[in-house]
């Protein structure tokens, strides 16, 4: 009977493809676990709630589907890393570097990102509400179709970010640097953009009903089809 039941399980897994295995090496948690670090290790799938990692060197390592959840990282070094479907909420991350890391589909709700590295890394439809990512580095990063509803990123530098699709609702952008940013068929619902930069972004399509612009830098940016703070339809730029 069990025979039968591991060949079903096989065909289906084999048949529809949806289920996915994460396998850590158990040398490499060792190591981070004895070390502290574990620069290009295995570490797939590993639980590692909680635990305190401040400073580590876990650079291009394969953390993909780990389980962080409020684990301490603060200034660790993430450059590179697989992090794709990994929970990190509530993790700190302040002041990590995490340029060029891979965090697609990743859980960062609630996490402490400030200060951090993360220029050119890729969030396409992660999950960052209410994270705190402001003074953050996002130059060049990719977040399309990510939720940042509620997230702080005041003075953050997301300058060439692409922000596509991107849930933005109530998120603090004050005094964010968004220009040339892709903000295309973006929710900026009730977010605040202070004296935000937005010089030649592109806003086509987006919503900023009830968004709070005062002191903000429109320059040549692209705003046809946008919905503007007063619920009124950009048919042309202003």
């Amino acid at each position: 009977m069990n025979r039968i039941f591991v060949l079903v399980l096989i065909c289906l897994i084999v048949l529809t493809g949806n289920v996915t295995v994460y396998g850590y090496n158990a040398d490499d948690l060792n190591k981070l676990r004895i070390t502290g670090s574990c620069p290009r290790g295995n570490l797939a799938g590993a639980n590692l709630q909680g635990m305190n990692l401040a400073g580590a060197n876990l650079e291009g390592a394969n953390l993909q589907g780990a389980n962080l959840y409020s684990t301490q990282l603060r200034r660790a070094n993430l450059a590179g890393t697989n992090l794709r479907d990994a929970n990190l909420s509530y993790a700190s991350l302040l002041q990590a570097d995490l340029h060029g890391a891979k965090l697609v589909n990743a859980d960062l709700s609630g996490a402490k990102l400030s200060e951090a590295n993360l220029r050119g890394a890729s969030l396409q439809y992660s999950s960052l509400k209410n994270a705190a990512l402001d003074k953050a580095d996002l130059a060049g990063a990719v977040l399309s179709g990510s939720d940042l509803c509620g997230a702080n990123l005041a003075q953050a530098n997301l300058q060439q970010a692409r922000l596509d699709q991107a849930l933005l609702e109530s998120a603090h952008l004050i005094k964010a640097d968004l220009r040339q940013a892709n903000l295309q068929n973006t929710r900026l619902k009730y977010a605040r953009l202070q004296e935000a930069n937005l010089q030649n972004a592109d806003l086509r399509d987006a919503d900023l009903e009830h968004a709070i612009t005062d002191g903000a830098d429109f320059t040549s940016a692209n705003l046809v089809g946008a919905v503007w703070t007063n619920g009124e339809k950009q048919l042309t730029n202003p």
